[in-house]
Parts: structure tokens; sequence; C-alpha cells
């Protein structure tokens, strides 16, 4: 059965994914939240800090950075 073009299924389908991709992003923000949280009470230096990002996969390398990127943006305003 379909409403407006759409099945079912294809709406279960989507919000599973929209899900996933939202608690994906929660996910890598929160790490980069941790993160500026154990630098700014210096449980660790930044240098160690970057070296340890430097080994993370690409795309939570990438979400940190942007995540980082647009802290400094809202700082600077």
């Amino acid at each position: 059965m379909t409403d407006r073009g759409f099945s079912m299924q294809g709406l279960l389908d989507e919000n599973r994914r929209l899900n996933n991709e939202l608690t994906n992003s929660y996910k890598a923000n929160a790490k980069a939240k941790l993160l500026d949280i154990i630098v700014s009470e210096g449980y660790i230096l930044l240098s160690t800090l970057e070296k340890c990002i430097a080994k993370l996969d690409e795309i939570d390398h990438l979400e940190i950075k942007n995540d980082a990127m647009s802290e400094r943006k809202e700082d600077n305003q």
C-alpha cells in the first residue's frame, strides 16, 4: 500500500537510516567534546591529542576537525 508515493516499508527504512546518521553524528560530537574537556582540564597535552586524533579513522577525524572549527567560529563571534 502506498500513500503519496511512499510505501510504509520505504518510510520505515528511511527513518532507520536517518536515526543511524543522527546517532553516528551524536557519537562523533560527543567524542570531540570529551576530548576538549580532557585537554582543557590538563589531563593530556594538545600535542599528544593531535597524535591520537591522527590515528582515528578518517570519518571521525573529519568530524572532530569540523566540530572544532565550528566551536572556534562560535567563540570568535
